[in-house]
Formats: structure tokens, sequence, C-alpha cells
């Protein structure tokens, strides 16, 4: 079945403007640009009314900002300005329509990302499901080995501030068969969440369905996610 997106309808002040190409429906590739976007993505909103989608990212994810940079080519024809800022790279465009675009079909905060919740749309198909899933993973999860005095076991996690965001990420992964828990920390008076699979038969089911490949390197005792 087919999704229909809709082009936002907004007015453009600017003297020069250029007319982006805006989806039709939803694929699985943007749902996992989506993702990516409610993981290291914003949009901002300047003091002159002016709107800019962000995306940072570790200098080291070099497939995942190859993979950025050619979705909005491919889905928007744009492309992404750049700026290198320590060991991280910061993509970005200053397109009103995109944002709109993103906010109004996926949910995506206008500002502060305080209210995430996973977009309706991405919830009628388990195909989209696992694509936002993807791309959110690649971007705020990580994935590690465990040393538990005798035993040593793989942990899958996906971090967010958002509680209701948490909660929307257990019930998803719950439908799609995992067994997930959601843990709560702390750090510089901050609330957070970490939803965790435990064990290997978990790590397994997440490589075969969700990432599609291994996310750990055999004789890994850290967190390295290989792309």
């Amino acid at each position: 079945m087919k999704y229909a997106l809709k082009k936002p309808q907004i007015e453009i002040k600017t003297t020069h403007y250029k007319e982006i190409k805006i989806p039709s429906i939803l694929t699985p590739q943007l749902a996992e640009l989506v993702g990516i976007h409610f993981g290291d993505g914003g949009i901002h909103i300047k003091k002159q009314k002016s709107y800019i989608a962000t995306y940072t990212f570790n200098l080291k994810e070099e497939k995942l900002i190859k993979d950025t940079r050619l979705w909005f080519k491919e889905i928007f024809d744009l492309e992404l300005g750049s700026c290198i800022q320590r060991n991280a790279i910061k993509l970005y465009n200053n397109s009103k329509m995109l944002c709109y675009f993103l906010h109004e079909n996926f949910g995506a905060p206008l500002g502060r990302k305080d209210n995430l919740r996973i977009p309706t749309i991405v919830k009628k198909e388990k195909i989209f499901l696992i694509a936002f899933l993807r791309g959110l993973f690649r971007t705020d999860g990580c994935a590690f080995i465990k040393n538990d005095k005798i035993y040593r076991y793989p942990i899958v996690k996906i971090s967010t501030k958002c509680k209701e965001f948490a909660e929307d990420i257990k019930e998803v992964l719950l439908y799609l068969e995992f067994r997930p828990t959601i843990n709560r920390k702390y750090w510089n008076n901050c609330v957070g969440y970490d939803i965790v699979l435990h064990g290997a038969k978990q790590y397994k089911k997440w490589v075969k369905e969700i990432s599609g490949h291994k996310i750990i390197k055999s004789g890994d005792t850290g967190i390295r996610i290989s792309e």
C-alpha cells in the first residue's frame, strides 16, 4: 500500500528561492532518513524567521555522512552544505519547505526536540518501522559487549531524553517481537532513557531484521559500530 505525503502550503518570501523536489509517497529510504533526523538532526528557526535543517555527525561515521548527502540529493534534489567543528561535521540546508515538509508529514519539531514521537505514518507498515529504527540507531544507538563478572554478552541500545519517545520505541520493538527494557539515567541534572536489548539472541535478531550487518566486531570489549 502506498502512503501519500503532502507538500506544505507555505509562503516563501525570499527573493532567490529554489524549488525542491517533494516526494509524493513514503519509502523505506525516506523512513530511514527521518530516523536519522530524529536522532542527530534538528530544525532551527533564526530571528529573521529563516529555517535551517542540520545534521551533526562524528567525522568517523563516513558511511552515515555519505548516505545522508546522497539521500537528500535523491529524495529532495538538495545539496547539503557542511562545516567542520572539531571532530564533527555539520551538514545543513536552508530550505523552509524542507523543514515544514518534515514537520507536517512526520512531526519533526520546529525547534527543540523535547516532544518526539514515532511518526504515525511510519507505524503503518513494518518495513517503514524497521527503516526508521535503523536510521535512529545509526545516530542515537550503540552496541557493545558487557562484562558481568563471569559472563560476557552483547547489548543493543538506543538513547533519548524524551520519555514518551522511549515508550514509543519500546512499543514498536515489542510489536517486532523483541524484548526491550527502558532504563532511566541521570547526568548533569538531566534525565534520559535507554531502550535496551540484552543478550546474544536479541543482538542476532537485531542484526538480521534491523541493521542488516554485524554491529560489534569480533573481540570487542567496548562500543564500536561498524558500518
